[in-house]
């Protein structure tokens, strides 16, 4: 499988291509019903623009799948950092799943620990929104990866993308 597309058991995890920002943008509104499709395309565009199937780009959207609809995505960009080199910042990441978040946010934390690994990064940083669901258990239960994610709550109801 190329840099652009995993499979992780129930989801199908895939970096969002421009023919496919309008697709997901039921997921963008779920998440906050503020942001208009407009908005959601002129943010994500610049983010994917470049993407090649040969190599992991420095910024970029993924998307996790379950039957063909969207249920989570997080939004990355490789970063400096004063003291460690690099970082991969990640200040959006949401799910969708009605009962049980936490197996989706392992499939997330687990490719964005993989993409700060293919990216050269020191650590993943996550800037996460309500509703937090099972967000916190699942960075604790990360314990013993060899990236570190470091989880900022920002309790902050009316951040838009």
């Amino acid at each position: 499988m190329n840099a652009n597309s995993r499979a992780h058991h129930v989801y199908d995890l895939t970096a969002l291509t421009p023919d496919r920002v309008k697709a997901v943008y039921p997921l963008v509104r779920h998440h906050n019903d503020s942001i208009d499709l407009d908005t959601w395309r002129d943010f994500a565009t610049p983010l994917i623009d470049g993407l090649q199937a040969d190599h992991r780009p420095s910024t970029g959207i993924v998307v996790a799948t379950r039957r063909g609809a969207a249920r989570g995505m997080f939004v990355y960009m490789r970063l400096p950092h004063l003291g460690l080199g690099r970082a991969l910042l990640v200040p959006h990441a949401f799910c969708a799943e009605m009962l049980r978040t936490r197996p989706l946010w392992a499939v997330l934390l687990g490719e964005m620990i993989a993409i700060a690994s293919d990216l050269d990064c020191a650590m993943v940083r996550l800037v996460a929104h309500p509703p937090w669901d099972d967000l916190p258990a699942a960075v604790n239960q990360l314990e013993n990866e060899p990236i570190p994610v470091e989880l900022l709550l920002v309790d902050d109801r009316v951040a838009a993308l």
